[in-house]
């Protein structure tokens, strides 16, 4: 009996072969696939960081601003009483029309009518002892120059009669003052006006000369004030038209110009005080907060840059720039945010590029690749 060798299958070999190349590709794919990334990183941080840029530009001449204001009456006054008493009769009300000098209340005091009694009964008597020393002295010179009397004796009798004509002055201005202050009891309008505010009722006591009785004011024209920031306030002169509407209705506005301006900035809050008159009110009220637009024409525009382009930080607000493919920051000062856009007084130049939505890591000096910019307006720049 032969021996007989067993034969191994064809496809045996390959089988193997196979497997070889399949042991050494897991271990090989995963290192490749490593390199590669590796090398995308390298190339990724050395390439120049893409960015989108804004243009900045010139913002238009003819602008309009609208700020905060308070419309209050031409004249305002608070109506005290000078003397002390009972609240006899009040002849106003709240929103009633008085004229200048129409009798507001009148006040009952009992002790100044006895007062004024007593200072006219003095002044009676003042003037009949000057009556009787006027006599006396005239006498007493006669006897002097007949040689019967001693001339200081005459002497005497004209200071007695000195005295008492000084006694009727004095018990004369007495009287006048306490008379004065009887018509005081007379509560009278400083203006004509609108009564805004009542402040006592009938029978009160007055006990204070500072005790507010009434408010009178003229609300048939108003005083608007508003303090205008420093960027806008050479801009706002008398004269300029402005147009001044309540708070939150701006379809009530009314025309009307500046008229005074304090010309000088407040030190503290740095803003221009202006004022301007409105004769007819219309919808406005007294001390009523309002709108006032200006629509002024500046003679150097200020720069209009994409707000998203604006980087605020602990030293300032900060752009951006980009210079032939280089970042410079650089300082700006913000004249007033527009929402989309801010204006821009100073620290860059109209034309020029600015990043928009700048990473926080992007640094002075940097590299960039700059993509396709963007108008302030949102819009793609053509």
């Amino acid at each position: 009996m032969s021996d007989i060798k067993p034969r191994l299958p064809k496809a045996v070999p390959v089988l193997g072969v196979l497997t070889l190349l399949g042991l050494v590709a897991a271990g090989w794919i995963p290192r490749a696939r490593r390199a590669e990334a590796v090398e995308r990183q390298r190339a990724f941080s050395t390439a120049p960081r893409r960015v989108v840029t804004g243009v900045v530009q010139r913002a238009p001449a003819k602008a309009t601003f609208s700020l905060s204001g308070t419309a209050a009456p031409m004249r305002a006054a608070v109506v005290t009483a000078r003397g002390t008493g009972f609240v006899q009769s009040t002849l106003v009300d709240l929103g009633d029309t008085v004229k200048a000098g129409q009798v507001l209340a009148v006040l009952e005091s009992p002790e100044v009518d006895e007062d004024v009694k007593r200072a006219k009964a003095r002044l009676t008597e003042a003037e009949a002892n000057v009556t009787l020393a006027r006599s006396a002295a005239e006498r007493s010179s006669r006897l002097s120059e007949q040689g019967v009397a001693s001339k200081q004796q005459a002497e005497e009798a004209q200071s007695r009669l000195t005295t008492a004509i000084a006694s009727v002055e004095t018990t004369r201005a007495d009287t006048l003052r306490l008379s004065a202050l009887k018509g005081f009891t007379r509560v009278v309008a400083p203006f004509a006006g609108v009564v805004t505010r009542r402040f006592i009722e009938q029978g009160a006591l007055v006990s204070s000369d500072r005790a507010p009785l009434f408010e009178v004011a003229q609300t048939d024209t108003l005083k608007v004030t508003v303090d205008v920031p420093q960027w806008l306030a050479a801009d706002v002169r008398p004269g300029l038209a402005v147009s001044i509407a309540p708070a939150q209705r701006p379809a009530l506005a009314v025309e009307a110009r500046v008229t005074r301006s304090a010309f000088a900035l407040d030190p503290v809050t740095r803003t221009l005080r202006v004022e301007a008159l409105v004769e007819k009110p219309g919808a406005l009220l007294a001390n009523a907060f309002v709108q006032v637009t200006f629509t002024v024409e500046r003679a150097d525009p200020p720069l209009l840059v994409p707000a998203s382009a604006v980087v605020p930080r602990a030293d300032g607000v900060r752009l951006h720039v980009v210079n032939d493919g280089v970042v410079a920051t650089t300082l700006v000062t913000i004249a007033r945010d527009q929402g989309r856009t801010v204006e821009v007084l100073t620290g860059v130049a109209a034309g020029a590029k600015v990043v928009l939505n700048p990473p926080d890591d992007l640094e002075n000096g940097e590299r960039v690749e700059v993509m396709q910019p963007v108008q302030p307006d949102g819009g793609v720049a053509r």
